[in-house]
């Protein structure tokens, strides 16, 4: 007798639930545990956070909230803004999915067949990413800024649901490509608390 994982009606649920939110939009204000904030902690600077699904990784997160901050910058009428500080942080866990009755199928080969029977549950380990960018707004060009025209356009071009009227406004704005500051090592999160990433094992030493 032969379990084969997918074979369910509940599994082929959930892949199917799976596959429909892979292909929705995340890019929109914090709905749900996926999205972004935005806070203002200045005349001219913002905290601006991303909270990717499980298993987004953790370029394409910095890259949303990188986005939102080119909009911030659009919706002042201000080109450029600067990376302050940012800090990236992964926080683990999993899902279990439990097991289920239904259709099995049974054997292999020419004697293989259906039949009713009990699919085992399995657990499913997932990564959630969360970037948080403090960003200065500027008017004027500068040594580390970005042209919040060029993300936008970017954006653009990938079919992201920018908010109503930053792609008519960034269209007059510089929008050069320029090479974007590298992430920082991510931290870790242990039960929403973020901790250090774990370091190389003590050396041990010999008798």
């Amino acid at each position: 007798m032969l379990f084969l994982p997918g074979v369910t009606m509940f599994k082929r649920l959930l892949l199917l639930t799976s596959l429909i939110l892979a292909g929705c939009n995340v890019y929109h204000p914090l709905t749900g545990g996926v999205g972004y904030t935005d806070v203002p902690i200045g005349p001219n600077s913002y905290e601006v956070t991303f909270t990717g699904d499980a298993d987004m990784p953790v370029g394409e997160a910095r890259w949303y909230c990188l986005v939102r901050s080119a909009e911030l910058a659009v919706l002042r009428n201000d080109p450029y803004f600067e990376i302050l500080d940012q800090q990236v942080y992964l926080d683990y866990g999993s899902y279990y999915y439990p097991g289920n009755y239904g259709a099995v199928y049974y054997g292999r080969g020419r004697h293989a067949y259906w039949g009713y029977g009990y699919d085992p549950g399995y657990v499913q380990p997932y990564a959630l990413p969360e970037v948080t960018i403090r960003v200065g707004i500027s008017r004027e060009p500068g040594p580390e800024t970005i042209p919040a025209g060029y993300l936008i356009s970017e954006a653009a071009k990938r079919k992201v649901p920018l908010t109503p009227g930053v792609s008519e406004r960034a269209a007059t704005m510089p929008s050069q490509p320029v090479p974007l500051p590298p992430p920082p090592p991510p931290m870790f999160k242990s039960g929403g608390v973020p901790v250090p990433p774990p370091g190389p094992a003590p050396a041990t030493q010999s008798e």
